[in-house]
């Protein structure tokens, strides 16, 4: 069976903007869901913000083509009103990250979520990952 993944913002712009040490470890996960190995979801949102963050430092041009060719590997979930109000509630001290957390949670094929930050994550339901640390378990 094919792990479903939720895959944090700084995981996605490791491979946007191939940011070294980190670009190695996040294009191997997305080189996983090329092949089929792994599902990986992200969150409406992160893309918003990760469009708006990229195109400042690659351009407009670059960052539409990079995102629409790593999208042709993932799912997008949608961020509504459940997953805004419960933001909120959580009790996380990001709240970007609890709207991460809330929209990966509200999705109950999510079995992990991956992120470099995973102290941001401690009140996390779901198992949280760094991407070497998924990568480890995955091998």
């Amino acid at each position: 069976m094919v792990p479903n993944i939720f895959v944090d913002s700084d995981v996605f712009l490791d491979t946007l903007l191939t940011r070294d040490p980190f670009a190695e470890k996040s294009n191997t996960i997305f080189l996983l869901a090329a092949k089929g190995e792994v599902s990986i979801f992200l969150s409406s949102l992160m893309i918003s913000n990760s469009f708006y963050v990229a195109r400042k430092e690659i351009g407009k041009e670059i960052t539409i083509k990079s995102i629409q060719q790593i999208l042709d590997y993932c799912q997008i979930l949608p961020v509504g009103d459940a997953e805004i109000r419960n933001a909120f509630r959580n009790g996380f001290t990001d709240f970007e990250d609890a709207i991460q957390f809330e929209t990966a949670n509200q999705n109950s094929n999510i079995e992990a979520i991956i992120t470099r930050n995973k102290k941001d994550y401690k009140l996390s339901t779901l198992p949280v990952f760094s991407p070497q640390e998924f990568l480890a378990l995955f091998k």
